[in-house]
């Protein structure tokens, strides 16, 4: 036991409870062995590591993009109901399918390495999510200035917070989240890329109208109906699809290989 948590507490970014299980022993035992050890300053200084004020300026294209993918992804919750109250809970979560998950640690790295990323396991066929969870009222103050709030999906609208410089990275890391790249029919000789990103009615005509500043491509926009309301689906393929990819991932190593 003791040599299996001098190799593995405060490191890997496991948790607690992920290594009591490996243990087979219960959690208590493992946080107490490992005060015994010494080894609890390994987690504080991660800790001391943690950046909650990460979103406070959008000054790089790291932060952008990442920025991007919570509008798209993320989630925020003050309150929520337990056992009939509502309470503040100040939680924030970024939740990937396992395909993904490079995207979960990414943005864990940036803000708190120290926490660790959760598994959930669902019913196949569906895939094993990864997500990050993290409960901070600066982050979640920093984000909400950007737009980020609670029950967001028919909210959203463009950040008037971030420097037209950084608007292709943002958009970049939103298609990684809410995006799709895509052939459109695979099984004839001469498939056809498609390209569509999803959105609320504001944000998808704004992406257009930077889309076709950028590269004078204008796509079509069409109105898909889900549970609550309405969402745009801003799409074109072909060459065109060819031409807004490349010109969205040119000059970055940021994105999904698999959007490329």
């Amino acid at each position: 036991m003791d040599t299996y948590l001098i190799a593995n507490y405060g490191k890997h970014h496991r948790s607690n409870k992920q290594i009591a299980d490996n243990l087979g022993l219960h959690k208590g035992s493992v946080v107490y062995r490992a005060d015994k050890l010494g080894l609890a300053k390994r987690r504080h200084k991660l800790l001391e590591k943690a950046d909650f004020r990460y979103f406070r300026t959008i000054n790089s294209n790291c932060k952008a993009y990442l920025l991007g993918l919570i509008v798209a992804d993320g989630c925020v919750t003050r309150t929520q109901k337990e056992r009939g109250t509502l309470i503040r809970v100040n939680k924030f979560s970024l939740s990937q399918a396992e395909k993904d998950k490079e995207l979960v640690y990414m943005l864990r790295d940036k803000i708190s390495p120290a926490t660790p990323v959760n598994t959930l396991n669902l019913k196949p066929p569906r895939q094993k999510v990864f997500q990050f969870t993290i409960a901070s009222d600066k982050l979640l103050n920093d984000l909400e200035k950007h737009g980020v709030v609670q029950n967001k999906t028919f909210l959203t609208s463009w950040p008037t917070t971030i420097n037209k410089k950084f608007y292709k990275a943002f958009l970049l890391g939103y298609f990684d989240g809410d995006g799709s790249y895509f052939w459109t029919n695979p099984k004839i000789d001469k498939p056809r890329r498609g390209w569509s990103v999803i959105g609320t009615k504001a944000f998808i005509f704004m992406v257009r109208k930077l889309i076709y500043e950028e590269t004078r491509i204008l796509l079509g926009v069409s109105e898909v109906k889900c549970k609550g309301g309405y969402m745009y689906n801003l799409r074109t393929s072909g060459k065109n699809a060819e031409s807004v990819n490349k010109w969205l991932h040119k000059g970055t190593r940021l994105g999904l290989k698999r959007k490329r």
